[in-house]
């Protein structure tokens, strides 16, 4: 059944007010999963990019996170969201790639002086 959603702006605004609004009420308590964006999508009959677009919102207000692979859940008042990626972690995640195409770039070097240093033609 699809429930409808009470608000003249955007429907991820609307979608946004009633799940905050079902997480300060207590219907969805800290620590509570939330459906799966396919299932909010069919249940309030929009878009699952309404859906992600009313997660941002709610992240961003502190009252969910999302773990990949896990779910959305419910934080609790003043529990901190999910850790993001540091910027010494990211620029160490960047480095390994860039070695990793070097890398590749290398192989593919070899394997082109085996085919005789062809380039396609």
């Amino acid at each position: 059944m699809t429930q409808q959603l009470q608000a003249a702006g955007p429907k991820y605004m609307a979608l946004a007010a009633e799940l905050r609004d079902q997480i300060k009420s207590g219907r969805l308590p800290p620590g509570t999963k939330l459906p799966t964006r396919d299932e909010l999508a069919a249940t309030y009959g929009v878009a699952v990019g309404t859906v992600l677009r009313s997660f941002d919102v709610l992240r961003e207000e502190g009252l969910i996170r999302s773990d990949q692979g896990l779910g959305t859940f419910v934080l609790a008042p003043g529990q901190p969201p999910a850790p993001t990626p540091t910027f010494t972690e990211m620029v160490a995640a960047i480095n390994e790639i860039r070695d990793d195409l070097k890398l590749l770039r290398k192989r593919m070097d070899d394997l082109e002086k085996l085919a005789g240093g062809r380039d396609g033609a």
